[in-house]
């Protein structure tokens, strides 16, 4: 037990210990500051937070509005407020002691006016009484004060000098300056202070002077950072200059005078033409007249230093067209006093009319005339009412065509010189897709002003780019266009006999489209045979021979042309049962294939069928004999029987007037030999007979009128065919 109570005892101390921690901390959680810096925004203080006081400049005031916000369930009383630390803080607190209720505010102004760049410190300490429910507690508010402030201090540095200290009123005087080169100081602003000063502006007055390297303002400058930038004096005469620098920051202007006097040298100019030397000033012109195109006008100009020191010449140059420079010194040069140089100007014009130009000398400036003479083509094309310019050697685009279309373009020379010119060829070499036309009688004599034009036309034959070079006297252009597949053909149309066909036929067929095809059409009409009995029939083809058959559709027509200008094609149906196929192709003149994926076709169908007879002739005979020639097909290549019928002659009795043949072997040894192919089913059986018996003329064959003959296979038996034998 007194181990539980030692515990217990423990226990209750450290329950009293944490109640009082929190009475101290709710005293401080009852207050929110907030701390109100203007354009910096106001932020929210915790007890013995800090604000930081930044001023634009030493001297320059900045506050900060304090405001205590009593957030507690009593009243609280701020009794006083302490400052302490540095006095470039100051307070006026007022209205003390002020007692506050709930969510009920007082604000204190804090005034930071900095007496040096340093960084200073200070504190406010404010006495705050809590009463809750009759309970007072006493507390402290503390609110910690930081001021900064930028401190710039500026100095300057000439050339092969040492860095001077400069204050408002100041002047850096600049040593005697070659004209037209410049000497540069540095300025330098060095930020000692502890916070970012703002440089607003750095300006330089004065005809001489100029700043140099100094960044976009408004211009940033750290603590401990510096600033440099040059200050340029570029003496324009020999007389002393001034001005005046110009440094704007935190509100304040500082000003500092600039003094520079130059020294230089003084040139003079002469022209010298024809031996004639004519005195030339700086901006005035030099007419150097006319010259025809191929020839060249030469002049002297000479430069005399008539100064006091020496001048440098840093360039010598020419603009314009036609001009040049020649026998030119080594540059920079450097004329002393009294010493001269001399060198070519030359106009040598590549095109007529007036040539304008301007030349330099070191930083003087001449501005030139002269005209040349000649002829100038321009050079112009039309296409679609927007006309385009188009120099030599330069190229002349069209827009895609189908093949079979065509565009023409304009195409326009223009003499815009001051002579005539003469075109004595204007020709097209290359693909034949481009032609000229309506050209001008030639060799053309072209007055000045005056235009000549003919027409470029472009008419592609093939898929594809089609180049070409276009002359115009000794000028060349480049014609380039490309060409698409060309417009689809109309529907095709071919008509004849199709389904069952008979064998041994000769059928007709045309071929036409439903529309004019606007291109010169040409094609082939293909046959195909396909057999059912796995041999083909070398007599199913055209009649004009073979198993394909050219053909022409003119353009603007519709009907196919075959051989011998005729307007159909026959072809022959063959013995052989199969399928026959007509399918056409049709192309361009240049091979552009135009035939549609899917062609209409014909289809003939040659059946199976028992066999048929074509003839049966007399091949010889003899007393007790003769021979028949017995002529058919069978579109089945197959024959098993022939049966012979004899028809007695009046008054004789046969015996015997049928006589039927087992062929088959016969027949399959010849539809299987290769020689057979050729005639399709074709075939002359020739078939001996003898003649027993007696007649009253003692000749056996008298006693026969005629015989007949018949033919059967598997599929059937043909129609009988006779012949007679009296």
């Amino acid at each position: 037990m007194i181990r539980l109570h030692s515990t217990g005892l423990g226990l209750l101390i450290a329950v009293v210990l944490a109640l009082g921690l929190c009475m101290t901390q709710a005293r401080a959680q009852s207050f929110v500051i907030l701390a109100d810096q203007g354009p910096l925004g106001t932020s929210t203080l915790p007890n013995g937070g800090t604000v930081n006081m930044v001023a634009e400049a030493i001297g320059s005031p900045v506050q900060a509005r304090l405001t205590f916000s009593y957030r507690g369930a009593g009243t609280a009383t701020i009794s006083t407020v302490d400052r302490t630390g540095s006095n470039d803080f100051s307070v006026a607190p007022a209205g003390l002691p002020i007692t506050l209720g709930p969510n009920e505010g007082w604000t204190l102004v804090v005034r930071f006016l900095p007496s040096s760049g340093a960084r200073v410190t200070g504190r406010l300490t404010l006495t705050v009484t809590e009463t809750v429910q009759g309970a007072a507690t006493q507390g402290q508010l503390v609110v910690n004060l930081a001021g900064f402030a930028p401190e710039l201090v500026f100095s300057y540095t000439l050339p092969g000098g040492n860095a001077v200290a400069i204050s408002d009123g100041g002047t850096i005087t600049f040593p005697p300056t070659p004209l037209n080169t410049t000497a540069s100081a540095v300025i330098a602003i060095l930020n000692r202070g502890s916070a970012t000063g703002t440089v607003s502006s750095v300006t330089a007055s004065g005809d001489a002077f100029a700043v140099s390297g100094v960044p976009l303002p408004p211009i940033s400058i750290e603590a401990g950072r510096e600033l440099r930038f040059n200050l340029n004096f570029t003496p324009s005469q020999r007389d002393v200059q001034s001005g005046s620098l110009r440094i704007e920051y935190a509100g304040r202007t500082l000003t500092i005078l600039l003094r520079g006097s130059g020294a230089a040298a003084a040139f003079l100019y002469q022209l010298v033409r024809d031996s004639v030397e004519s005195p030339i000033s700086p901006g005035q012109l030099i007419t150097l007249g006319d010259t025809a195109i191929g020839q060249r006008t030469v002049v002297t100009l000479r430069v005399r230093n008539a100064g006091n020191a020496d001048g440098v010449i840093q360039t010598i140059s020419v603009l314009g067209p036609g001009y040049q420079l020649a026998d030119l010194p080594f540059l920079p040069l450097t004329l002393a006093p009294s010493a001269s140089v001399a060198f070519t100007l030359i106009f040598a014009p590549t095109q007529p009319g007036a040539a304008t130009g301007r030349l330099r000398i070191g930083n003087d400036m001449f501005d030139l005339s002269a005209t040349g003479l000649g002829a100038a083509l321009n050079y112009t094309v039309v296409m679609a009412g927007a006309s385009t310019s188009v120099s030599p050697n330069g190229s002349i685009l069209f827009s895609s065509l189908a093949v079979g279309q065509s565009f023409t373009a304009r195409f326009l020379v223009t003499n815009t010189g001051n002579q005539a010119a003469v075109i004595s060829a204007i020709f097209a070499t290359g693909s034949q897709a481009f032609s000229l036309s309506d050209l001008p009688e030639l060799p053309l004599t072209l007055e000045p002003g005056a235009t000549a034009t003919f027409l470029v036309t472009f008419a592609p034959t093939t898929v594809g780019v089609a180049q070409a070079v276009l002359r115009v006297g000794g000028h060349s252009f480049d014609l380039i266009g490309s060409a698409t597949s060309p417009l689809p053909l109309p529907a095709i149309l071919l008509e004849g006999p199709r389904g069952q066909a008979q064998p041994m036929q000769q059928v007709a067929y045309t071929l036409s489209l439903a529309e004019p095809y606007p291109l010169n059409l040409v094609g082939t009409l293909t046959l195909t045979f396909n057999s059912e009995v796995f041999v083909n029939d070398a007599t199913v083809q055209f009649a004009t021979g073979g198993r394909s058959v050219n053909f022409t559709i003119p353009a603007g027509s519709t009907r196919a042309v075959f051989p011998n200008k005729e307007t159909t094609i026959r072809l022959q149906t063959g013995t052989v049962a199969g399928t026959i196929m007509l399918t056409p192709a049709f192309f361009t003149e240049t091979g552009v294939n135009l035939t549609p994926a899917s062609p209409p076709t014909v289809s003939l169908t040659i059946a199976q069928g028992p066999p048929q007879l074509v003839s049966v002739q007399l091949g010889g005979r003899t007393p007790d004999s003769f021979t028949l020639l017995v002529t058919g097909y069978s579109t089945s290549r197959s024959v098993s029987q022939i049966e012979l019928q004899a028809v007695a002659a009046p008054g004789v009795n046969l015996t015997n007037p049928k006589l039927t043949l087992n062929v088959e072997a016969a027949f399959l040894s010849w539809y299987q030999n290769a020689q057979s192919q050729q005639y399709g089913s074709l075939f002359t059986a020739a078939i001996p007979v003898s003649i027993q018996g007696t007649t009253p003329s003692g000749s056996p064959i008298d006693g026969l009128q005629s015989v007949s003959v018949t033919l059967s296979n598997a599929l059937g038996t043909s129609q009988p065919a006779s012949v007679a034998l009296r």
